[in-house]
């Protein structure tokens, strides 16, 4: 990963009558805090990914590159760590996402393996499904996953769609990734509120919106023209349906409204030093969560840490919304 940089940006809109609007109503996003450093101890992280928040607002990290699954409680104390380098049982190469449900298990995309793996939240395992392979169940570098009440949801990168499991592996559907019959490359994916699916397609550079039974509602652009180089990962989704994207290369977090229009953007790239903590700013931001207490959840690669921000979610609601690119069928 490249060196990065740093500076607590302001909250800024980039359309017109909008940013009028979000100028006098929203303060910028503050950070509260953040947990995590380089290397492999106990609540160090190398290379952090995919996020989960459970509800009693414990963080689930998908620590890649030290083949483990860290989790730390809200107050980011470490509680627990699991997984080593490996192809058994419990063991990771190179897990990127993390995914909590509600009963009290873990879903982990182990992305080297082409593989998924179920954990108690204790680090039990408890099973594991998935090959290299293209076929119904089997995987290609997959990076991301999310569960509901009864599905898991993998997007298997580089067999471009996602898949949907029973929560004990079995192959339910598949759908593909994609723009106007470009193929995609699915990014995160994550859960709205209400049941829908939202992926990011890195490849159109669009963030992609599909009903759990892969129909595509609909798509916008999170391609910014005037900037040289832009690398979208991450994805989440808040209770009034505004939509937060990472942009690993920008080193900042986009702000839409589900329509796609642009709200805002904050961050700047800062990488952590003795001298400067870079709160406020981020060294490539990749995974995200929204926690039970509203707060922003993101993961930054280059600096090994996990960063929480406030925010007023109900104020940019009130934002004038985009027109959709519909693709509702």
């Amino acid at each position: 990963m490249k060196s990065c940089v740093v500076k607590l940006a302001g909250f800024a809109c980039a359309l017109g009558v909008v940013a009028q609007q979000a100028a006098s109503a929203q303060a910028a996003p503050t950070s509260l805090m953040t947990f995590g450093s380089e290397g492999s101890g106990s609540g160090e992280l190398y290379l952090p990914l995919g996020l989960a928040c459970d509800t009693a607002g414990n963080v689930y990290v998908a620590d890649s590159n030290n083949y483990r699954i860290s989790v730390f409680d809200s107050q980011g104390n470490h509680l627990a760590s699991w997984g080593t380098f490996g192809s058994g049982p419990g063991q990771f190469n190179v897990p990127t996402d993390v995914a909590v449900h509600p009963s009290g298990t873990v879903f982990v995309v182990d992305q080297y393996n082409h593989r998924v793996q179920k954990f108690r939240t204790t680090g039990e395992w408890v099973l594991s499904w998935g090959s290299r392979g293209t076929g119904p169940g089997q995987f290609d570098h997959p990076m991301s996953i999310a569960a509901d009440a009864d599905n898991v949801y993998v997007g298997d990168t580089l067999n471009r769609r996602i898949q949907r499991f029973s929560r004990d592996g079995d192959f339910l559907m598949q759908w593909p990734v994609g723009s106007e019959g470009a193929p995609g490359w699915p990014g995160a994916l994550t859960l709205a509120p209400n049941g829908d699916i939202y992926v990011v397609d890195r490849a159109a550079f669009e963030v992609q919106r599909f009903t759990p039974n892969g129909q595509l509602i609909s798509a916008f652009s999170v391609w910014q023209p005037s900037e040289a180089q832009s690398d979208v990962l991450g994805v989440v989704v808040d209770a009034s349906s505004t939509v937060y994207v990472s942009d690993l290369e920008n080193h900042r977090i986009e702000i839409y409204t589900q329509g796609g229009t642009l709200l805002g953007s904050f961050g700047k790239s800062c990488q952590v030093s003795p001298s400067s903590p870079c709160l406020g700013d981020m060294c490539g931001p990749s995974y995200l969560c929204i926690a039970p207490d509203g707060t922003l959840l993101v993961s930054e690669q280059c600096n090994n840490r996990v960063q929480r921000f406030s925010w007023a979610p109900a104020l940019i609601s009130t934002m004038p919304w985009g027109s959709v690119k519909s693709l509702y069928r």
